[in-house]
């Protein structure tokens, strides 16, 4: 009865740290002045940021969500180009 009061104990103890370190404040995933973008579709690769102002326009609130709606404009006017957003 003690080992499963010490091991349910050591469980919440585990997943109650993790919890705290995977919530971080300085997520990568989330943009905070914005997103600058290499864009490459045949003509040479620009490079543009896109604020957060942009960004919200968009739709997107993270580098990766911009990066999948700039891709699908290019898709609907049938043009291919290679898209980057950090």
């Amino acid at each position: 009865m003690k080992k499963k009061f010490f091991l349910i104990g050591a469980l919440v103890a585990m997943s109650m740290s993790a919890m705290f370190v995977a919530c971080s404040k300085n997520d990568q995933n989330t943009a905070s002045d914005g997103c600058d973008c290499t864009i490459n579709d045949g003509y040479g690769p620009t490079r543009e940021h896109f604020s957060k102002g942009d960004m919200a326009q968009m739709g997107a609130t993270s580098c990766a969500e911009l990066t999948g709606v700039l891709r699908g404009m290019y898709v609907s006017h049938d043009q291919s180009a290679s898209i980057s957003c950090q």
